[in-house]
Formats: structure tokens, C-alpha cells, sequence
């Protein structure tokens, strides 16, 4: 199988997954769902779980790829914050597939325990980098919590993404994670 037609189902099965949830999908419903034969179904996937692992390699490669880029630039720690929340939020506006990652993430992280699903703890380390680096800077006000600025900051994000993927407002996301952020950012600033 080539590499854009595996591409093609697992964005089809990131439709998929989002439409239904993991534990009741099945890979009859996927090729029924999808009107893709169940011979090319098996063909790339030998069941559900490895259609999930195909979803969160792509979010994977699709984050690292956002955080090295973030981590490239030339910006301040608090612009690597800002930009980092509005590049996730045109992930999740701009690739199904990243939207059906993250409702695995949200939904069904015991399906796949050899990943370790934690996007809280993910984000927090993102997060408490660049709010370390800010402080050491002298970026930010003195005396803050930085442990609870950044507990503030990952929940906000993680509460956004959850309203947006609740009511489908995906072509939202970049603007309300870069306003939340940029809020929060409006009130450490030194």
C-alpha cells in the first residue's frame, strides 16, 4: 500500500472515530462508515486499535513537528507560549486526524496503554519550560506561582479544546487558544 492511499484511511478513519466512539467502532463499520472496501480496511489495519495508534502516530509527528519549529524560532518564551497555543489550535482546526487523536487522548487513553496518554502532563512541560525560561529572563512579575500559572494556562487550554470539540467549533480554535493565552500572558508579563 502506498503511503498516500495509508494516508487517505487513517483520515478516513479519523472521520471515522470521530463520529464514533472508540468502544464501539469496528473496523465492518469503518469500511461500511467510509464506503471503503473492508478488503483495503484489513489490508492497512488488523483492527481498531491499530487504526488509533495509526491517528496518534500522525498527532505525534504532527505536534513534535509544531513544538520544533516553536522551539526554532527566535521568539521569547512568552511568543513560544502565544504561538504554540494558536499552532495547536490550527492543528486541531486544519487535520481531522489531529481532532481524532486528541478525542482518543480524551476518551479512550486505557485502550492504548503502551502510550501513556497524558496530554495534561504534556502540555505542562511544554508550558513550565517556557515559563522557566521567562522568569529567568525577567519576563515575567516577580514572586509568581509558576507551577499554578502553568496549571492555569494548561487547563485553560485543555477546557478550550474540550468547548470546541464539544460543539464542532474547530474553525475557533487558533484564535480562542492564542486569546487565552495571551490573557493569561497580558497578566505575568513583568
Amino acid at each position: 500500500m502506498t503511503r498516500a492511499a495509508h494516508s487517505r484511511l487513517v483520515r478516513a478513519g479519523a472521520e471515522y472515530l470521530l463520529a464514533v466512539p472508540y468502544s464501539a467502532a469496528s473496523l465492518e463499520g469503518f469500511s461500511l462508515t467510509s464506503s471503503i472496501s473492508k478488503g483495503e480496511v484489513v489490508e492497512a489495519f488488523d483492527d481498531v486499535h491499530s487504526l488509533g495508534t495509526a491517528i496518534l502516530d500522525h498527532e505525534r509527528m504532527a505536534l513534535h513537528a509544531v513544538q520544533d519549529r516553536i522551539m526554532r524560532s527566535t521568539g521569547t518564551p512568552l511568543e513560544k507560549l502565544r504561538v504554540g497555543f494558536a499552532a495547536t489550535g490550527a492543528l486541531l482546526a486544519d487535520d481531522v486526524v489531529v481532532r481524532a487523536a486528541f478525542r482518543l487522548a480524551m476518551e479512550s487513553r486505557e485502550a492504548f496503554p503502551e502510550r501513556r496518554l497524558d496530554p495534561f502532563r504534556t502540555w505542562r512541560g511544554f508550558v513550565g519550560e517556557r515559563l522557566a525560561e521567562a522568569e529567568h529572563a525577567g519576563l515575567l512579575r516577580t514572586g509568581l506561582d509558576l507551577l499554578g500559572v502553568g496549571e492555569l494556562l494548561v487547563t485553560a487550554g485543555m477546557g478550550i479544546r474540550d468547548l470546541i470539540f464539544m460543539h464542532g467549533l474547530w474553525d475557533e480554535a487558533e484564535e480562542r487558544l492564542h486569546n487565552a493565552v495571551t490573557c493569561v500572558i497580558s497578566l505575568i508579563r513583568a
